[in-house]
């Protein structure tokens, strides 16, 4: 899996209701900086995850503050997520594309994950490792 990073999505089209970049996604326009938010969230969280159990963008997201947004910006990020996954830039998997409702998603390589850490300037704890190299 090629991972990519988030200051590669060419964010050329802005919404005169908001004078700021985004991007078209499935016909709505969504702002960056729910790009910027959904790609913070979702690196912070995948060394918790674990694979082979199915995710939805809620227990991604990994936020309470979540339950807090409208539906319209849930939705949002939501698309943002799966938008980064469709493009290759995270190492999840989407296990159900066909069904209507939340999208379920798995990791797919656990030296991906590690990529991403590093490329934060991270690095995974001892036990966060274990998670991922047990399962790969």
């Amino acid at each position: 899996m090629k991972y990519a990073m988030l200051d590669s999505i060419n964010f050329d089209r802005y919404d005169d209701r908001y004078a700021q970049p985004g991007r078209c996604l499935k016909g709505t326009f969504v702002p960056k900086r729910e790009f910027d938010l959904m790609w913070q969230k979702v690196t912070a969280s995948l060394p918790t995850l674990m694979p082979g159990k199915r995710y939805t963008s809620k227990q991604i997201f990994a936020d309470s503050l979540w339950n807090d947004f409208p539906t319209g910006r849930r939705i949002a990020l939501g698309r943002v997520l799966s938008y980064f996954v469709e493009q290759g830039m995270l190492p999840l998997r989407l296990v159900n594309p066909n069904k209507r409702g939340p999208r379920r998603y798995v990791l797919t390589n656990s030296s991906v994950i590690c990529n991403v850490l590093t490329q934060r300037g991270q690095s995974a704890t001892a036990h966060e490792f274990k998670n991922f190299t047990q399962f790969s």
